[in-house]
């Protein structure tokens, strides 16, 4: 299941939970493999920008996926990732 089906519910959504927790419990902080921004960042921070835009929807919640949503400010918050950010969203549903 790809896509946008896996976004809405049932097993997909369970499949999800699991996968948000696993990448939860791989984050060495504050970047992924530890102190410095690396390729592993670079390729995730894409695709978490659109889901942190809907948190709700992806089941993401600060209590639940602290580590997650501190990675997200570090990556956030360098320069080089906010030049790098495109506002329109029409392409990913």
């Amino acid at each position: 299941m790809e896509g946008k089906a896996l976004m809405c519910g049932g097993e997909s959504s369970k499949l999800l939970a699991a996968t948000l927790a696993n990448f939860e419990a791989q984050i060495a902080g504050p970047f992924l493999m530890g102190e410095a921004f690396s390729l592993a960042d670079a390729a995730a921070a894409p695709m978490f920008q659109r889901m942190m835009s809907e948190t709700a929807r992806f089941g993401l919640q600060a209590g639940t996926h602290p580590r997650i949503f501190a990675w997200w400010s570090a990556v956030s918050d360098r320069p080089s990732f906010s030049k790098t950010v495109v506002s329109s969203y029409w392409w990913w549903w």
